[in-house]
């Protein structure tokens, strides 16, 4: 991947010498803009571009990655934390916020061509991502510092909201709409098998729940009049 290996390094070889007490030639308020030089260039060519602070550290660059793409890059004067406006891997448009040389807030264009928002801890690990699905529907992932378990708001295949709560890469838990337009509360066991439903049917509430297997369980809920039903199978 592309490298900044000077980038909010705090690396002094990147940083200007003091130069100590610069003297710029005056002018006299009451000389205006005829003081002014009266040659003005169009077109200003430069490998890169160096602001430096009072005392000679260079806070901001205009130039170019090890990639050869443009980048805009400012740190604070300890060159720990700062922002880079560029292009990643992809050659897509870039901004990323860092703290203590590691990266806590990111926008960019994620792998489906859509906008993405990532956010991270101060460890540097992506915790929470806003973007859009394969399919084109906005979504939300919230995840711990390992990754593999948190929860995700966003839409089903039919596009219709959904929330799952994940542990250890399976789904534990949604909240969803049901077959009937009504709601629909999924539990799953520790393999991610669904062994709990909750939700309803003709307009009136029902619970469901099975074994592991699918082959046994039991319902409870209303029929069609009106009156109350257990299942058992």
């Amino acid at each position: 991947g592309k490298s900044y290996p000077w980038l909010l390094t705090g690396d002094k070889s990147r940083s200007l010498p003091a130069t100590g007490a610069k003297s710029y030639p005056q002018r006299s308020p009451s000389a205006g803009r005829n003081a002014l030089p009266k040659q003005a260039y169009s077109i200003l060519q430069a490998q890169e571009l160096q602001i430096v602070n009072s005392q000679g550290t260079i806070v901001a660059i205009i130039g170019s990655d090890s990639g050869g793409d443009g980048a805009v890059l400012v740190s604070n004067k300890a060159g720990t934390s700062g922002a880079m406006v560029g292009l990643d891997d992809s050659r897509d448009g870039v901004v990323k916020i860092l703290k203590d040389n590691k990266t806590v807030s990111g926008l960019g264009i994620d792998g489906t061509g859509g906008g993405l928002l990532t956010m991270a801890n101060p460890r540097g690990t992506v915790v929470v991502a806003v973007g859009s699905d394969s399919g084109g529907d906005g979504m939300v992932l919230v995840s711990n510092n390992a990754g593999p378990s948190g929860a995700m708001v966003g839409l089903d295949g039919s596009s219709e909201g959904i929330v799952k709560i994940v542990k250890d890469d399976k789904t534990v838990s949604s909240m969803a709409i049901g077959g009937d337009g009504g709601g629909l509360l999924e539990i799953a066991n520790s393999q991610g098998t669904t062994v709990v439903g909750l939700g309803t049917m003709d307009n009136s509430g029902i619970i469901v729940t099975t074994n592991a297997a699918n082959e046994g369980g039991a319902a409870m809920g209303a029929d069609k009049a009106g009156d109350g039903i257990i299942g058992l199978t």
